[in-house]
């Protein structure tokens, strides 16, 4: 089941190296497949999202705001 996330797999990890916010929407993928599949993603696939978004929160950072 994980080689079907091997691309979206490596988007995340790219996005994250190079702290593109387009992390977002490989995370709303990941959270859409979760909420898809009645056993959601593999432990495996969730491990590293979950690795590769703390990464990002940690290296990363936002240049522009929400203004409302």
């Amino acid at each position: 089941m994980k080689r079907h996330y091997d691309d979206q797999l490596k988007k995340l990890r790219n996005e994250v190296n190079v702290c593109n916010i387009d992390i977002v929407d490989s995370i709303k993928f990941f959270l859409r497949e979760s909420n898809i599949h009645t056993s959601g993603i593999p432990k495996d696939v969730e491990k590293e999202v979950t690795t590769n978004l703390n990464r990002f929160k940690s290296e990363c950072r936002c240049s522009s705001k929400l203004h409302i």
